[in-house]
């Protein structure tokens, strides 16, 4: 280990402390109490911090890097949460979603937001708030439970239906389905296959925040947020400050116990 010398710089330029390096064998003399050298006074904290240490090398030596890796102070809070999208990007994104909806439809008033159980609820609700801000009337938006009508039951495992809620009748109507991500495609199917029973719409789309990919079924998103390529082990998350307290996309890894 190189030897150092040590030096300690006092607020008062005529109060300096400095000792130096010694040999290997022996240690080195402990510094001197700098505080009987004050006269007690209600800013030594504030002085104590002020102080500058210097490290010099001996002559010929040079410091070397550790082979140990240093850990910071601050660690992540979750190192398997990654961050998609931010709150103000998510904004944006809506606001994107929104904008492209209108251009789409022909008539404003025909639309019908009905959100996909059970994150794809309240994001309808969010961008019928954000349709209605742009357009300047209410839109009408529902929900549509698909739980039924799935042909993956027995891989995804039993759940409890949700309630399907619907303003007005889909006869004419421009529906627009919302979910928060699109995986296999097999919930759209059983969504659409719901959405037959209730009538038949003028026109159906199907809105998606994240496209996540590993279709399964020739089902695209007409509007989507943000296409990202993931594995089979992780998952999306949708937050939302109306029910999570915060709002953002992340991608959450899945680790499985061994």
């Amino acid at each position: 280990m190189a030897l150092c010398s040590l030096s300690l710089r006092c607020p008062q330029p005529s109060r300096m402390v400095r000792t130096t390096g010694a040999t290997p064998t022996s240690r080195p003399e402990p510094l001197p109490l700098l505080w009987s050298t004050y006269p007690p006074r209600s800013s030594v904290l504030k002085d104590f911090c002020r102080f500058n240490l210097t490290l010099h090398g001996a002559p010929g030596s040079s410091f070397q890097r550790s082979p140990h890796r240093h850990r910071f102070m601050t660690e992540p809070p979750d190192t398997d949460r990654v961050e998609i999208l931010s709150e103000r990007e998510l904004g944006r994104t809506l606001a994107r979603l929104a904008t492209q909806v209108l251009e789409t439809v022909d008539d404003s008033r025909t639309l019908m937001l009905l959100g996909i159980p059970t994150r794809g609820v309240q994001l309808s609700k969010v961008l019928a708030r954000e349709l209605e801000r742009l357009s300047g009337h209410a839109i009408a938006q529902g929900a549509i439970d698909p739980t039924f009508h799935r042909d993956d039951l027995e891989r995804i495992g039993t759940r409890l239906p949700q309630i399907t809620t619907l303003p007005n009748s889909v006869e004419g109507r421009q529906v627009v389905l919302v979910d928060d991500v699109i995986f296999t495609g097999r919930t759209v199917r059983a969504a659409l296959e719901a959405l037959q029973s209730w009538g038949r719409a003028q026109r159906v789309m199907l809105l998606a925040m994240v496209d996540r990919g590993h279709r399964e079924l020739p089902i695209q998103p007409d509007f989507c947020g943000r296409v990202v390529p993931t594995r089979r082990s992780e998952t999306i998350e949708l937050r939302l400050r109306d029910v999570d307290g915060e709002e953002g996309v992340f991608l959450r890894r899945i680790t499985r116990p061994s």
